[in-house]
């Protein structure tokens, strides 16, 4: 298997090589365990002068391995647009979770990699970026405490002192609510809705949007923030058996804003109430 996988590699670093042909290296290294060769036979290709193109037509067969092995220079430069490739990571995640009794290896798989790219991005200095896909990382996975203890850790290998200076300067975003995101057991009738954000905000400015047609309950009363400066309140009349959403902030609507002014990255809170 490794001489079969050393004459395609062979074939690919010396210009008769095609994304196909890559494509097969790279699942025999997968199933050895040896992604590091992956990795250094994607960046042989992408300082190849015989074919300037291949390297691109061969991402989609890398990144799984240059993702893994924190290859932050190679996976940005060739991957494109990033939130393109995060929406292709909940794509694939939605695709495998939808295999019996695979839910929670999915669910994995999704996290480590959204870890990963968020990790790139704040090494790399795009930190609003990396908030923005740990924001909607988060949102995705819902209540799950597991889970997102692990999109909230940062393994890059930038300083941490650069690290803390991003976060610093980086818009505040939502780190917990209640109901919990995905909640689908919530009681109706009058209760506090609560959002808590990871910066103090300024006060009597929020955008609680409606989700869709319909998909916010009634308030009662104005929100308001408590005395920490960073929990958002709300009173609202549940009905029984019924979806809500909220988008706190979205694209056209960004009142909740931190001291400094910056909005907060959109968060989606979808919970339903028992029948």
């Amino acid at each position: 298997m490794i001489e079969t996988r050393d004459a395609k590699a062979l074939k690919c670093d010396t210009g008769v090589g095609y994304s196909d042909l890559f494509a097969d290296v790279v699942a025999i290294n997968h199933y050895i365990q040896d992604d590091s060769a992956t990795c250094e036979l994607f960046r042989r290709i992408s300082k190849s002068k015989r074919d300037p193109q291949l390297a691109a037509q061969c991402i989609h067969y890398a990144k799984a391995a240059l993702l893994k092995s924190r290859e932050r220079e190679l996976y940005l430069r060739y991957i494109g647009d990033v939130q393109a490739e995060f929406n292709r990571m909940v794509d694939a995640w939605n695709r495998a979770a939808s295999t019996a009794n695979a839910q929670r290896t999915a669910d994995e798989q999704f996290v480590n990699d959204s870890r990963a790219l968020v990790d790139m991005l704040i090494a790399a200095d795009r930190g609003n970026e990396a908030e923005q896909i740990r924001s909607q990382a988060l949102a995705l996975v819902g209540p799950d405490a597991g889970l997102r203890a692990k999109l909230n850790t940062v393994h890059s290998n930038a300083p941490t002192a650069a690290i803390a200076q991003n976060i610093a300067e980086l818009p505040s975003v939502v780190v917990e609510t209640h109901p919990a995101a995905g909640d689908q057991s919530v009681t109706p009738g009058v209760t506090e809705i609560r959002a808590r954000f990871s910066k103090k905000m300024t006060d009597d400015t929020w955008s609680w949007s409606s989700a869709w047609e319909n998909s916010v309950p009634e308030f009662i009363g104005r929100p308001r923030y408590e005395a920490d400066g960073k929990t958002c309140v709300v009173t609202a009349k549940l009905q029984p058996g019924t979806t809500y959403g909220f988008w706190l902030n979205s694209e056209k609507f960004q009142n909740f804003k931190d001291t400094a002014g910056r909005p907060t990255i959109p968060y989606l809170l979808v919970f339903k109430t028992k029948d």
